[in-house]
């Protein structure tokens, strides 16, 4: 005596024009995955930079020693020495390896690494590349330890600046601009599943103009906030329907127009991913079928009911 409908569904059981299908999957567009962040450069991990724990006691050297290479020198700290000097400074190339096992090759100046060396952590982490000031700077790649993160490109005062290839442990990629070690600017992000976006950044998120396209082949143009879908965009799913309008945080809010795979539209305002406010309904053929004021994906109140 008492049928059960459907959720959603009118008085014969059908799925109602108005609303769209699936509505808990279009209630909030899916968020890209995670994304992975950048690893630190050896240097930057030990309490204080390598390449002036024994500065202060070099300083304090005879500075009339032979200038070029002279035997291995063992610091007060355990660490030792071999290669060039310049007076009591550190001049020319040569290796040094401290107590926690860490250990550089390359060119110095003044007691710092300057040119081209080559620096690994105590806990496995390399960094080859340029040097200036005892900090990486200019082309360079770092390696984590154990298959970890590796970025290869520029750098500025120990920090991933500039342009380069980042790949994550996770099989993730980005390839494109840093500031200050964050990723800035434009760029292209590849997830592990094949889902990959490409547009701006900013502060390591995903923020200004960008497209996304899913592994699963859905695709949004638009504008992204921390990323988070935040702005004006065009999102289209795998089956066919489609959305253009204004998004607040990953949900439609705002004015839009949505569009069904059998061709119906629903044009008006949304709140919080359902249809909200004043919105018409078309059939495929641009016919007017509905017209009224919507709340939280109902129609509320009808202005005009139309037939075909």
């Amino acid at each position: 005596c008492c049928g059960v409908r459907a959720p959603g569904a009118g008085r014969d059981g059908q799925q109602l024009e108005y609303q769209p299908a699936e509505g808990s999957r279009e209630h909030r567009e899916p968020r890209p995955p995670g994304l992975v962040t950048a690893g630190r450069l050896p240097s930057a991990e030990a309490p204080t930079n390598y390449f002036l724990r024994e500065l202060a006691e070099l300083c304090a050297l005879p500075a009339c020693g032979v200038d070029g290479p002279r035997p291995e020198y063992v610091c007060t700290t355990g660490a030792t020495y071999i290669g060039s000097w310049k007076g009591n400074l550190r001049h020319g190339v040569g290796r040094q390896r401290w107590p926690d096992g860490a250990e550089y090759v390359g060119q110095w100046a003044l007691s710092v690494a300057h040119g081209r060396g080559a620096l690994v952590s105590a806990e496995g982490d390399v960094y080859m590349g340029e040097w200036s000031g005892g900090q990486a700077e200019g082309l360079g790649t770092f390696s984590g330890e154990g298959g970890g993160s590796s970025f290869s490109g520029t750098w500025h005062a120990d920090c991933q600046d500039g342009v380069g290839v980042e790949h994550f442990p996770n099989g993730a990629v980005y390839c494109g601009q840093y500031a200050n070690g964050r990723r800035e600017g434009v760029g292209e992000y590849r997830w592990p599943d094949g889902s990959e976006y490409a547009g701006q950044w900013k502060d390591n998120h995903m923020s200004g103009f960008g497209r996304y396209l899913g592994g699963d082949g859905r695709e949004f143009r638009g504008m992204w906030v921390a990323s988070q879908i935040h702005g004006r965009g065009r999102y289209v799913w795998q089956d066919g329907r489609a959305f253009c309008g204004c998004y607040s945080r990953g949900e439609k809010h705002g004015f839009g127009v949505f569009r069904w795979q059998d061709g119906r539209m629903f044009a008006g305002h949304w709140d919080s991913g359902k249809q909200h406010g004043h919105g018409k309904l078309y059939a495929a053929n641009g016919a007017l079928l509905k017209e009224g004021i919507w709340c939280d994906g109902q129609l509320f109140e009808s202005e005009s009911d139309y037939t075909l």
